[in-house]
């Protein structure tokens, strides 16, 4: 099988270190001549990367980085591709992959990580949603962690995200309600029509927090975190007593240099 191969590899690589919230300007694209697999390694071109909140942390040296990044650097991010040139013995040039591969067009890899995905059973961009880790997060999450039953409450912050929207449908699918906290009423809106949530709000709504009791007159039963701050305190308010928390994510904090 022949893949077209381009002549450059574009990558995404930070123009100084960051400071506090993202902005463009802390990003450039370059180019740069495809690498050459060697011996035992394969060359991918990437179709879907992943954009996950964690990545903040990474870049500034948290969640199991080794350093931050500085001027130069491109994050990690887990994609999916296409192998367009093997030399490994376990994957041949037009299998389809998922693996770390970053923020750029093309990587190289020896197949740690590596795992090959079938187009045929659901769409690639799935491999890194509902199949890859956010799917995986949910179910965790709520099968594992929680042990949502049936008759419960979860409520869910950051619902109408890759996470939170699987943790409310898997606590559905379980025969417990699901409500959403959300950041628009657009939001909220899909989070209710489309993912059937029985009820969803909006927290930059002038009545929150209070819009949380008269959603949950009888409280949580459980609470899937993936923000953090002031949203898990409020939470809490009503959070029926040893109500488990499960602490996905913190992404109030991520750009807090501290």
């Amino acid at each position: 099988m022949t893949t077209k191969i381009q002549r450059n590899n574009n990558r995404v690589v930070l123009t100084a270190p960051l400071d506090g919230k993202p902005q463009p300007e802390d990003f450039k694209t370059i180019s740069e001549p495809i690498p050459e697999p060697a011996d035992g390694e394969m060359l991918i071109r990437h179709i879907y990367l992943s954009l996950d909140p964690y990545q903040r942390s990474m870049i500034a040296g948290r969640h199991g980085a080794a350093r931050p990044l500085s001027e130069g650097d491109m994050p990690n991010g887990e994609t999916v591709g296409q192998v367009v040139q093997s030399r490994h013995p376990s994957f041949a040039e037009g299998d389809y992959v998922r693996h770390f591969g970053g923020w750029q067009k093309y990587s190289v890899s020896d197949g740690t990580q590596t795992f090959t995905v079938d187009p045929e059973q659901a769409p690639l961009s799935t491999y890194v949603g509902v199949l890859g880790m956010p799917g995986l997060t949910a179910y965790a999450s709520m099968i594992e962690l929680a042990e949502v039953e049936a008759g419960q409450t979860v409520l869910v912050s950051a619902a109408h995200g890759p996470v939170g929207s699987m943790v409310g449908q898997i606590a559905i699918q379980q025969g417990a309600t699901a409500i959403g906290i959300a950041g628009s009423d657009e939001k909220c809106r899909l989070v209710v029509e489309d993912l059937g949530f029985s009820a969803c709000i909006n927290y930059k709504n002038k009545r929150y927090p209070g819009s949380l009791e008269d959603a949950l007159p009888n409280g949580a039963d459980i609470y899937h975190d993936n923000v953090g701050g002031d949203m898990l305190a409020e939470a809490l308010s009503v959070l029926k007593n040893y109500g488990p928390v499960i602490l996905c994510g913190l992404i109030s904090h991520y750009n807090d240099p501290s």
